[in-house]
């Protein structure tokens, strides 16, 4: 009955569905494989190409897919979470009426990640209208829909893989980055020669590191050198990453690399070399951490152990075992937390006895081990112990109780009469349950009780549409920052039948909660509200005019953020400025350094310190232009946020400083403080200049090349 009820809902909205379909997708039905674009960038062109042919197109327009209940209610999901879930179980069809239902909800869609959900979906489907639509996302500014374009096109024929080899060379960092990714991810021989281009460029270590990643997870044995050099001249983090990556692309030539970290390196160089020579030689990662469980000191000891669980070694049980009789209370918790992740019952006995007669920590985390064992004696155990627990810990237990719907329920409204501060974990679960019990419950517990405001959000968010529609018919009587926090709830929501409520609550104390929220929902009439807003005297209202603006593609909205780019207070010019980065990267540029070379003395150490948070390609420029400005405090601002950057390029200016005997004594100590915190060959080679200009710091060591 209920698939019937959606056929006819279906059925019902099928008349607009068609029609909107038709109008918008009319113009790609007849794209065929000689008229494929060589690449994106001649889109516009074959854009008006097809906007030209529409009216003989659109009488060719498929037929939407017929009575499928899943159709039915991708055409009336209203929340942005159920229009993805749903995306997401479409399967590959040669129908193109699938492919069309996709692509209406792509057009219709505000948020972005159901765009991006959508973009997913059209890059499983093997129509020519699906890749066509993948050729015109190709270079959408969103990174999110992008790279799921990009992806879909590289795993296709070769003219559709062609497109994103010219992505490959795009000015645009974050889309040249996805296309190099796509063809990594497709195992395309053209994405290691990609990648070797692009690494000398990326500057953002983040970037730098989903790169090393990728790189990685190719297989390419031709990424080993390029990996292995990062092992010597990469900051930090994206160190880490080249290790894993080693890891990932599973060049046994690299195991005596690796082994030489799990002697010489950090903690964390420790950890991830571990993991990687378990993937490239897994034979010498177990005698080497064995060896380390058995003869080194303590913290080695625990991170020997914590590696040999998470690699999941042969003959580990003797190990685990040892770990239970054993009297480190850190190394067993070690242990239990793993029994609860990988249930065993060969270790029943031990855990029962730990349940038992242990501390309550190390009790309470052998009963969570416990409950997941099957075996009615550990069942039997578990809910004998359970039943003495308080509410917040029995809730921990979750179902291992096996407890069934009602039961749960009960459970659930007892703790709401038994305890004065509900876990919200129970309030959650209250939320999503439909029945009028546990509404009515929830809400006499929310009128009664001082609940946080993020639990509101949440329990708004996820509840279910009656208890939200209650929630809102009160939200006029409730306390403002819970009011701003349920119009946030409604704002991820995503489900613009609640749209009429925040329209209302704009006119009164709540704008900005609801303003926000209508945003979210892409609700395209609150433009003149944003535009208000962004003038508005008060800056933080400005920055967030600033946040909501930057959300949408309005050409008018790009006006206010390129005004906004110049505001006279440093934090509302440096947001406006990160929305437009990725934009009109050239205009960015420019506005940042007229801000700080129109700044006072005074006020350039905060714009500078504002403008770090630019990307690495935008704001080193500017932090270099302020390593020579003539006030030390903004020189030493500088030499922070470059070493903040990272990689050689930050370690050479930094040096410069070092040796510049023109600069004050304060400068070049600061300068030679932060090399040495940065670390890298240039600051072991020139270690004894460095600890002569600068205090002695008491920092982990960072091993690079060990040798």
């Amino acid at each position: 009955m209920a698939d019937k009820g959606l056929s006819l809902r279906f059925w019902q909205a099928l008349p607009f569905l068609s029609a909107f379909g038709t109008a918008l997708l009319g113009a790609r039905l007849l794209s065929t494989p000689d008229d494929l674009p060589v690449h994106a960038r001649t889109q516009g062109s074959r854009l008006e190409e097809r906007r030209t042919a529409r009216p003989e197109l659109e009488r060719a327009v498929p037929s939407m897919p017929g009575v499928d209940p899943l159709f039915a209610r991708l055409a009336l999901a209203a929340s942005g979470p159920e229009r993805c879930a749903l995306l997401e179980r479409i399967v590959p069809s040669d129908d193109a009426g699938v492919t069309y239902a996709i692509a209406t909800v792509l057009e219709r869609a505000q948020l972005i990640s159901v765009r991006a959900c959508a973009a997913q979906a059209l890059a499983r489907q093997p129509t020519v209208e699906a890749r066509s639509w993948l050729l015109d996302l190709a270079e959408d500014p969103e990174p999110e829909v992008h790279r799921r374009a990009l992806e879909g096109l590289a795993s296709r024929d070769d003219a559709a893989r062609s497109v994103v080899i010219e992505a490959t060379h795009s000015e645009d960092l974050e889309l040249r980055l996805s296309a190099v990714t796509a063809l990594l991810n497709a195992k395309r021989e053209e994405g290691y020669a990609a990648a070797v281009l692009l690494l000398p460029l990326v500057e953002d270590a983040e970037t730098l590191s989903s790169l090393i990643d990728a790189l990685g997870q190719s297989r390419d044995a031709r990424a080993a050198p390029a990996l292995e050099a990062l092992l010597d001249s990469a900051d930090r983090d994206s160190h880490l990453h080249a290790i894993r990556a080693l890891g990932e692309l599973g060049a046994r030539s690299m195991a005596g690399r690796l082994e030489a970290l799990l002697q010489l390196g950090s903690d964390e160089e420790f950890s991830a070399a571990a993991e990687a020579l378990n993937r490239v030689a897994p034979e010498r990662a177990a005698a080497r951490l064995r060896s380390v469980l058995a003869f080194e000191n303590g913290e080695r000891q625990w991170l020997a152990l914590s590696a040999l669980l998470a690699l999941d070694q042969p003959n580990s049980s003797a190990v685990i075992r040892a770990q239970l009789h054993g009297d480190d209370p850190r190394r067993t918790m070690l242990v239990l937390r793993h029994l609860t992740s990988r249930p065993d019952a060969s270790f029943e006995a031990e855990l029962i006895v730990i349940t038992e007669r242990q501390a309550p920590r190390l009790s309470f985390s052998a009963l969570q081990a416990l409950s997941k064992l099957a075996t009615p004696s550990a069942q039997s155990a578990v809910q004998r112990i359970a039943r003495s627990l308080p509410e917040s810990l029995a809730a921990r237990l979750g179902d291992s109780l096996a407890e069934n719907a009602d039961q749960a329920r009960e459970r659930r409204l007892a703790a709401l009469t038994r305890a004065e501060d509900v876990a919200p974990s129970t309030l959650f679960e209250l939320a999503r349950d439909p029945t009028a019990t546990s509404r009515d419950a929830l809400l006499r517990y929310l009128d009664g009780h001082d609940v946080a405001a993020g639990v509101w959000a949440k329990v708004t968010e996820f509840a279910a549409e009656a208890t939200v529609q209650r929630i809102v018919d009160r939200q006029a009587s409730l306390q403002a920052s819970v009011r701003d926090a349920v119009f946030e709830g409604l704002g991820r929501r995503g489900d613009p039948r609640f749209a009429d409520v925040l329209r209302a609550a704009m006119q009164g104390e709540a704008r900005n909660g609801a303003l926000s929220a209508l945003v979210q929902l892409g609700d395209p009439s609150v433009l003149p509200e944003l535009q208000q807003l962004a003038k508005d005297e008060d800056a933080g209202n400005r920055r967030l005019a600033v946040q909501l603006l930057s959300t949408g593609e309005d050409p008018r909205a790009v006006q206010e953020l390129e005004r906004l780019g110049s505001d006279a207070d440093a934090q509302v010019m440096s947001s406006a400025l990160q929305a437009l980065q990725t934009r009109s990267p050239e205009l960015v540029g420019r506005l940042a350094e007229q801000a700080l070379r129109a700044a006072s003395p005074e006020a350039r150490v905060d714009v500078l310190s504002a403008l770090s948070d630019l990307k690495a390609s935008l704001s080193r420029p500017l932090f270099e232009l302020a390593l020579s400005d003539a006030d030390d405090s903004v020189a030493i601002q500088a030499i922070a946020s470059l070493a903040s950057l990272q990689g050689p390029a930050s370690a050479q200016r930094l040096f410069s400083v070092v040796n510049d005997g023109h600069r004050s004594e304060e400068v070049r100590k600061e300068a030679a403080s932060s090399l040495r915190r940065l670390g890298g060959p240039l600051a072991r080679a020139h270690a004894e200049l460095l600890a002569s200009l600068s205090e002695p710091e008491t920092v982990e060591e960072f091993v690079c090349s060990p040798q």
